[in-house]
């Protein structure tokens, strides 16, 4: 009995991972995206204004430094798409952390300063093939 629940529990915890995958990628998974704060490329530059992307001053620079550089990544968005996380690692280095999945890399652009600040995110949203499908600024979370 122990063997069958340890054996269902992989399969619910599998089919729920497909289904997370599925809606990720479709127009349902859009929408359940939009309920969460992101910026666009116009909101961004308002924000913070826009730099030409340097990788080098990407890697190198301060978190609150890069939301300049994120203005361009966005604008230009459509060349980082089909690229891997490998790719992705090697134009921006490691990633501070994850977008809901450990396949979705994200870089954080701007920390919060105090309670009526926000820390956001550059996000790379990976899809099935593993290959970026998708580039948004996310609001992460509060101070």
């Amino acid at each position: 009995m122990a063997k069958f629940k340890a054996v269902l529990g992989v399969k619910l915890l599998m089919a729920l991972i497909m289904l997370f995958a599925l809606l990720s990628e479709s127009s349902l998974g859009a929408a359940l995206r939009s309920r969460f704060a992101t910026l666009n490329y116009s909101q961004v530059v308002k924000k913070w204004g826009s730099m030409p992307f340097d990788p080098v001053k990407f890697k190198k620079s301060e978190i609150n430094e890069r939301a300049p550089l994120a203005a361009s990544i966005l604008k230009e968005k459509k060349s980082y798409f089909g690229k891997t996380v490998r790719e992705l690692r090697e134009i921006f280095g490691t990633p501070d952390g994850f977008y809901h999945l450990d396949w979705n890399p994200a870089y954080l652009i701007h920390e919060a300063k105090d309670e009526n600040d926000a820390t956001w995110q550059l996000v790379f949203l990976i899809d099935k093939d593993r290959k970026v499908s998708d580039i948004i600024v996310h609001k992460n979370c509060c101070y």
